[in-house]
């Protein structure tokens, strides 16, 4: 259900992995609300869809193209360091 998937990345949201995945559950959020932000991609839960009959998931991700792409470079770097 969408309910056990918003679960599932509300949990790793707060996890070592939050970094790569952020988490929203605000109902009015436009593209503006996640400049600046430092993760790969944020989950918008209220737009999760699962639809039963095909056993798919809609998700919707926002993210930052600049700042949230520099901080995964960077990220990278220190890994590869």
């Amino acid at each position: 259900s969408a309910e056990e998937v918003n679960n599932t990345l509300r949990h790793v949201s707060t996890t070592h992995q939050s970094a790569q995945i952020g988490y929203s559950t605000s109902k009015e959020v436009c593209s503006s609300d996640f400049v600046g932000h430092r993760s790969a991609g944020i989950v918008d839960a209220p737009r999760t869809q699962y639809m039963k009959t095909t056993k798919r998931v809609n998700l919707y991700v926002w993210y930052d193209n600049e700042f949230g792409y520099s901080c995964q470079v960077i990220r990278l770097l220190q890994k590869l360091a």
